[in-house]
This record gives C-alpha cells, structure tokens and sequence, in this order.
C-alpha cells in the first residue's frame, strides 16, 4: 500500500474541481497531437519527481478534454472529487449512476505516468470488455497503451495486455493470472509485469464480500470415485436433525437425536453417538476414529456437508451434468471454481453425476490476499461507509463519501413484515403486478436462485410478465438489467446480478423516461433482507439514478434465513437490525480469520517460491547447486554428527544423494576426518569439493542441456514441496485452533507449526534436488537422461 509518509493528494479534494477547469479551459485551445505532447510533458516530471499536487490537475484536465473530444462527455465537479480520492489510494463511495466509469479515467491516466502499469478490475468480464473498448481511444489520444485481459487468452495475448500503461480484467481473471505466474518454468511464459496499481470497480463486493474466496490453481487429478460413492449412500440412510444454532447449546454427542446434527448457522455437520454406530457397522470397523479409518473417516465428512450444509440452487447449480458454484453473495457463477478437499466430488455423488477426479492445489490465494499485494490499491462503489473501519485494517485504505451530482429523491419505504413466508410471497406478488398493471417497472431482488424461481412461478400463476436473471441466465445480465427501467419492465433478480451496468429510465429515450418518472419511476422490490444492510442498500440504490425519482420497500417474515438464523425470529425493524448486526459482525470475523491463516500462508508462499524466482532469472543453475552443495553437506553434518559409527550414516547419506562413496574413493571414514577440531569430524571441504567436481564434469559435457534441464528438475521439485505444503497447511489450519496449550495463542501456534513445515520442505527440495541433478547422465550425443 501507498506509505502514509507520502502527503495525501486528497487533502486538496475540494479544489480540485476548480484547478481542473482551469487547466481544461486553456487545453480546449490545443489540437490533438498538441494534447497528447502535454502529456508526454507531465510523464517526464513524473520521471524527475515532481510533486503529485502539482501534477494531478493537469492530467485530469488532459484526461478531461479528451474524454469531451471523444465521448462528448465531461467529468461533473464531483467526478473530479472522486477521481482525486481514487489517485490517493482511498476507495469513493459514489451512489449508483453518478459516472464511475468515466471517473476511473482520470486516476487511472494519473497512475499511467509511472509507467509500471495500473490494472481497472471489474466484476465481470462484460464489463471488462465494455470499459475497455469504451476508454481506449481516450486513452490512445492521450498517447497511454491499453490491453485486455479475459479468460481463454493465449499467453502471448495477456503478456501483451499487461504490457500497457492501462490494463483491463476481472479480479478473478487477474488473480489467476498472477498465480499461474507463480508456478511459470520459464520467465518469458509470465504476463504481469506486477502488482502496482489497480483500481476496483464495485470495491465492497470484491474486496469484502469476496474476501475469502480462494482462487485455486490446481491440477493433476486423484482420488478413486467409489470412496465418494461409498460414503454417499451411508448418508443417505443416515437420520439428519437440523438447527437453526447451536451456540447456546451445551448437549453432549450422546444427547442429540438422530444419526447426524446441522448447524445452519456455522454450517457445521457432526454425527451423533448414534450416527458413529452405524457409520462404524457400516465400514466394518470397531473405531472409526482409529488411523487406519481416517480415509473412510474424511470421505464421510464431505458427504455429510454435501447434504447437510450445501443446498441446491442457493450454493450450487446443477448445468449440463455439471455442479457450477453459485457465489451466495452475489447470485453470480463462480466460473472454474470447485469445492475443494473432495466435497465437490462429493456433491456430485450426492446429485446422481460422474464423479470427476479431485484435482491437486497447485496454488492459491484470496481475494483480499491477491489485492493486498498491489502498491497503490483503490476503488469505487455505492456502500462503503459502513464498512470503512474494516478495509481500512484489512487494505490500509481509506473511505470518502462522495456527494451526489443531484440530490438523491428515491422513496425508501419502511419494511412490510408478514406473520410468515407464504404471506410475505403473496403480498410481493400482489405490489409487483399492481405496479405493472400501471406500466411502472419493476425490479425484484432475491437472496438465492430458489427465492427467485419461487417468486417467478408466483407471478407466472398471477398474469404478470416477467424475465428472471440469476446464476442461470448470468450470460445476459447486462442487457436485462439495462432494459429494467423500460415502461411495463419486470426483471427478478437474484442478489446484485447486473451491478455495474445502468438502469436508465426509459432505457434512454426522453420520451419514455418522463412517462416512467410520472409513475414514480423504477421500483425496487427486495424478497428478503440479506445479511448485510450494505448489500440492501446496493438493491435499492438501483432506483434513484441521477436524480431521478424512485421507489424501494423490502418484504420480511420469521421465516426468513436471517431472522430465524440471527434474529431469534423477531420479525420487526428492530430484529431486522439486530439481525443483520449480528450476521455482519460473523462475516467480518471469519474475514478477520481467514485473514491471519492466509496471511501466513502468503509468507511462506513467497519464502519458498523465491527459489523459483531466481532459478527462472539466473543466467544458469551451477551457482544455485554449489550453494546447494554447501548448505546440504553443512546439514548432514548436523544431522549426523556421531563419530562412534565412524561417520557411515553421514557417508551413506552422502553417498545416497551424490553418488559418491568418499573423497578419496575409500570407504573409509577416519581418512578423511579434519583433525583440527576438538573432535572428530568429516572434512566437509573435501566432501565438498569432490561434489562439485562431480557437477563440473557433467557441466562441461553437456553445458546448454544441463543448465537447462537441472533448472527444470529444481522448478518441479520446488512445485512438488509448495503442493505437499499446501495440502499439510491445509490440514493444519482446519484445527490449529485446538493445537494450542496452556497460555498458547492458536495464531502464535499456527505459525511456529507451519514454518517447522516449510523448514521441512526446503530440506526436501535441498537433498531431492541435488540427488536428481547427480542422477542426469550425460549421453555421448550430449542429451541428458536419468538414470
């Protein structure tokens, strides 16, 4: 993150406005070619260290003009508010229609100047690819390079997208992307040139409500379907009892009913001493918690949190004989994402479907982890206030509430609370086709895809036509959610499908839009409230674009999640609040923790993957290997440090990984002892030299092949350790709570556990290295082969 040493360019915020119409008015004088020549002039003072203060009205009037010359559109006062926020790596709460992307131009052209490359990260890759053809030739006038980066490009194509001063993508797009470089085996197959700037489209969403959602790199299949099967039709025999919490609960095992308890509100399963029993009948076994039944034990797990925590249509969907992750925050596919440790395995026993192989994790990381590693880090979205404090300890960025263009005039209503569910429904559908009856648009917002294809049948049974977009239909929500303020429109929406694309009344046509805005312009319909109000507030800030008028108003019953999960039932605007307090205070917890887990886990990544990193920028590997050379015979003499045996385990080991039997070709121990020391102890100079005559023969007969093959036996080796570290860490981390004692903290426990890990793992890369390097041998047509 920016150092908070450096002055603050925000701090002249509300003088932006006027500086940048200043400069624009003597700019609006100047030609094309003589615009983008200031620019070139603002790009060498960056380069000598000109003030930030001094520079940034001029680029943003430069940005400014340009964007007037090429989308005949010009930043209002608080656009250049915002933008100047953004410069300063600070994340701007704008209300929804109030020009984001538009804003994103000017500190993305500011960034640019440095030349190390700025990322604009957006939500989907629609929108990517909108922004990006949409901003170009603003940018192209201005003389800055800009590139795009989606899935299913080539190499080549990213390496030339992230080679521009400005590059467009996903966060998951660019996530992977980073971690895919992770893992290269030749510097030239990397993309990024690195994490320096991004800027962040819809920032509460990616940063907060996608925090913890890891990015998985994996591959190399394992696992044997019949486990999973096995597992599967146990519990579908066994008895399942469902609470809505157990927190105050202080039953023991033995005093549940049934074979098996879920906690719908930590998502938590447990088989009861009855579920034991049987489970123990079942696999033929007398302890199911004995070792040799960890296996059974674990495919059991997954099968119960496939039936007991996950639902289908609100946490997955099933597409084409595939189970696709639907990201319960915002009602959106999670692409390329699969449940990981042999749940998505065993959510697809449970759905009837072919078992794929569990994949391997080769990498990872989390959203709030992948952004945490840029220099400069801002954003912009509708509802951050709340949630300042958090990403301000999370991020290190700041939050500023950026006034409206026109004063916002949308209606909130208060909440309507029905005594149960079916009511809340039926009085939903009656308000929807009441408006619609009147040719008002409608838009509905649903907490999941079950919510939504319930309310859809209920309309369908009332006569109201309607369109519904959710997981299913996420290919086309730009387009739908662009024709929901259409006359008549009614568009049920699961989440926040369609954020970042504008509902304009009338779909643009003045006609239409004064005939929408006499009808109280577009209403906002929410099924439920969700868990977080600022996910509330971003469903109704749909209504209410720019000054328009607009309307919101939210069903609740006892029978939604909330109330009965957090609410203790209370179906009331105080238990709404309550409820919600208590869901957002969970949520930002489990961020707060899964935050230190990966923050470890993100250290010990770039401990060990820094071996990668020289191996790929070394000219060539026989500097590493002589180290490596040193390092290992040092730690064999430590490791074996028992002159009673005569040294043979050191001389076996060494032996073992060189292919040498001694020095001096003997097998004896005591020849070649240093006898300067107090006792006695091998010459490791000796030992050494004569490995790395071995290596210098095998360098001098075939040099390009060697250097290049032994490189690419220590990247996979390096690979191999990171991928063992990954599925230990894992484990680790699933119970590091329970490792401490005594006065011990669990996190002060966690990391003393996982670096006696990595300590481990580089041992391994260190002595397997170098006893595969010493296995090459060398063919008189100079190719390398093992032995």
């Amino acid at each position: 993150m920016k150092s908070e040493a450096q002055p603050r360019i925000s701090n002249i915020i509300k003088d932006m406005p006027k500086a940048c119409d200043y400069w624009r008015g003597l700019f609006k004088r100047l030609d094309d070619g003589e615009l983008c020549r200031q620019m070139d002039v603002l790009r060498e003072e960056t380069a000598r260290g000109v003030a930030a203060k001094k520079r940034l009205p001029r680029v943003f009037a430069l940005a400014a003009e340009a964007c007037r010359r090429v989308m005949g559109l010009v930043p209002y006062p608080v656009q250049y508010m915002a933008a100047a926020a953004l410069a300063d790596c600070e994340i701007a709460q704008m209300n929804t229609g109030e020009g984001k992307t538009l804003t994103s131009i000017l500190p993305a052209c500011f960034r640019a100047l440095d030349g190390k490359g700025v990322h604009v990260i957006t939500v989907n890759e629609y929108l990517a690819r909108r922004d990006f053809e949409a901003n170009s030739p603003v940018y192209a006038l201005l003389g800055f390079s800009t590139g795009l980066s989606l899935s299913g490009m080539d190499v080549k194509e990213k390496q030339s997208a992230y080679a521009c001063d400005i590059t467009y993508s996903t966060a998951t797009e660019a996530g992977f992307d980073w971690l895919r470089d992770g893992m290269a085996t030749k510097r030239e197959h990397r993309v990024q040139r690195g994490l320096y700037c991004a800027i962040v489209d819809e920032a509460d969403s990616i940063l907060l409500d996608e925090a913890v959602t890891p990015m998985i790199l994996s591959g190399g299949g394992k696992g044997d379907d019949r486990d999973y099967r096995i597992a599967d039709t146990l519990v579908k025999y066994l008895k399942k009892t469902v609470y809505d919490s157990l927190d105050d609960d202080e039953r023991a095992i033995d005093e549940y009913p049934g074979d098996y308890v879920v906690d719908r509100r930590r998502r938590l399963t447990f088989l009861t001493s009855e579920g034991i029993r049987k489970a123990e009948r079942y696999y033929r076994t007398e302890n199911l918690f004995d070792i040799k039944n960890l296996k059974n034990y674990h495919f059991l797990l997954q099968a119960l949190d496939a039936y007991g925590i996950l639902e289908r249509d609100v946490d997955y969907i099933v597409v084409e004989g595939k189970v696709l992750i639907v990201d319960r925050n915002t009602g959106r596919v999670m692409q390329g994402r699969r449940y990981s440790a042999g749940l998505h395995q065993a959510v697809e026993a449970r759905e009837g479907l072919e078992i794929h192989q569990e994949s391997r994790v080769l990498s990872s990381v989390t959203y709030q982890n992948y952004f945490m590693s840029y220099t400069y880090l801002s954003g912009m979205t509708g509802t951050a206030w709340q949630a300042r404090r958090e990403l301000s300890d999370t991020y290190g960025v700041r939050v500023r509430k950026i006034p409206p263009n026109r004063p916002c005039i949308r209606i909130d209503r208060p909440d309507r609370f029905f005594p149960n569910g079916e009511a809340s429904l039926e009085a939903l559908v009656q308000t929807v086709k009441a408006a619609h009856s009147n040719g008002r648009p409608v838009l509905v917002g649903t907490v999941d895809d079950r919510t939504s294809d319930e309310v859809s049948a209920r309309l369908s049974d009332a006569g109201v036509p309607h369109r519904v977009l959710n997981a299913r239909q996420n290919a086309e929500e730009a387009d739908m959610i662009a024709s929901a303020g259409m006359p008549g429109s009614v568009i049920v929406a699961t989440n926040m499908a369609g954020r970042g694309t504008d509902i304009r009344l009338g779909g643009g046509d003045p006609d239409l839009a004064e005939k929408v805005k006499k009808l109280g312009g577009l209403l906002v319909v929410g099924a439920r409230r969700q868990r977080s109000s600022r996910v509330d507030r971003q469903l109704a800030g749909r209504a209410g674009r720019q000054g328009d008028p607009g309307e919101s108003v939210f069903f609740v019953s006892p029978d939604d999640d909330l109330i009965r999960l957090f609410g203790d039932g209370d179906a009331s605007r105080r238990g709404v609040v309550k409820a919600q307090r208590r869901a957002e205070a969970e949520d930002a917890n489990q961020r707060s923790s899964a935050l230190e887990t990966d923050t470890i886990l993100q250290i010990h990544r770039q401990n060990l993957l820094k071996q990668r990193d020289r191996l790929l920028d070394s000219g060539a590997s026989g500097k590493i290997l002589r180290e490596m050379i040193n390092l290992l015979i040092d730690r064999m003499i430590n490791d074996y440090p028992d002159p009673a045996d005569g040294f043979s385990r050191f001389r076996v080991a060494y032996f073992r990984v060189f292919g040498i039997r001694s020095p001096s070709g003997s097998d004896s121990g005591r020849d070649n002892l240093n006898p300067s020391r107090d006792e006695d102890y091998p010459d490791a100079a000796a030992y050494e030299k004569s490995a790395v005559n071995a290596l210098c023969a095998l360098e001098r007969k075939a040099p390009g092949a060697f250097d290049e093959i032994s490189r690419a036996v220590l990247l996979q080796l390096v690979d191999e350790a990171w991928c063992d570290f990954l599925e230990g860490y894992e484990e680790l981390k699933e119970g590091y709570r329970l490792m401490s004692s005594g006065k011990g903290k669990p996190y002060i426990t966690l990391i003393q556990h996982s670096a006696l890990m990595l300590d481990a793992a580089n041992a391994y890369i260190l002595e397997e290295g170098l006893r595969r390097v010493f296995r090459l041998k060398v063919e008189k047509d100079s190719q390398l082969l093992f032995d």
